[in-house]
């Protein structure tokens, strides 16, 4: 195999596919890091948040 420059894998595919199991593998096997949009948006979504945040509509 050749040496090539710096380069992204993006996955995508239906829930349940295997898209963050293969994502840690190649995390794994390859030079770089990771990101995961779960793993970011879950803070943000008013599920996970205290109802008294200020940042979410409250449910009146």
């Amino acid at each position: 195999m050749t040496e090539s420059g710096p380069g992204i894998h993006a996955l995508h595919g239906f829930i349940g596919s295997g898209k963050t199991t293969l994502a840690l593998r190649l995390e794994q096997t390859l030079p770089g890091m990771r990101f995961s949009s779960d793993e970011w948006m879950a803070p943000c979504t008013a599920s996970t948040r205290p109802p008294t945040s200020s940042r979410c509509p409250s449910a009146a």
